[in-house]
C-alpha cells in the first residue's frame, strides 16, 4: 500500500466519522425537541382539565346555591362579584384577584398540577322571562 492510498483511507475514515458524529448530534437534538413538545402537550392538557374541573364545580355550585342572586351577590368577595360598572375594571382583572378569598378554590383537588384551579362568579344581571320567573 502506497502513501497516497493510506492518505485516502485516512481522509475517508475521518469523513465517515464526521458524518456519523453530525448524525448523532442531530438525532439527539431532535429527541430533545420531541421531549419538550411532549411535555408542553402534557402541560396544556393538564391545564385544560384543571380549567374544566373549575368550570364544572362552578356550574354545580350555581345550580345548587344561586337561588336568590340579589342576596347572594350583595357583597363582593369570596369569589362572588356583581358586574363592574361601565368603564370599571372587572374583578377578574384586578391585581390579587386570583389569590386569597377573592376567588374560590376548587374543592376536589386536581392531581399533578402546580397550583389548584380557582374561579370567580360574576352576576351580570337578572332577566325577567315573560310569563315566568327571573333567570
Amino acid at each position: 500500500m502506497g502513501a497516497k492510498q493510506r492518505g485516502i483511507v485516512l481522509f475517508v475514515s475521518l469523513a465517515l466519522l464526521m458524518a456519523i458524529t453530525v448524525g448523532g448530534v442531530a438525532a439527539s437534538q431532535i429527541a430533545t425537541l420531541e421531549l419538550h413538545m411532549a411535555r408542553n402537550h402534557r402541560d396544556a392538557a393538564m391545564a385544560f382539565h384543571a380549567a374544566e374541573a373549575a368550570l364544572s364545580e362552578a356550574e354545580i355550585w350555581l345550580e345548587t346555591a344561586a337561588t336568590d342572586p340579589g342576596a347572594l351577590f350583595a357583597v363582593n368577595g369570596g369569589g362572588l362579584f356583581r358586574a363592574a360598572g361601565y368603564g370599571a375594571e372587572p374583578p377578574w382583572r384586578q391585581s390579587g384577584a386570583w389569590s386569597g378569598s377573592h376567588s374560590r378554590a376548587v374543592v376536589n383537588a386536581v392531581p399533578d398540577v402546580a397550583v389548584q384551579p380557582r374561579y370567580m362568579v360574576e352576576w351580570l344581571s337578572t332577566l325577567a322571562v315573560p310569563g315566568g320567573g327571573a333567570q
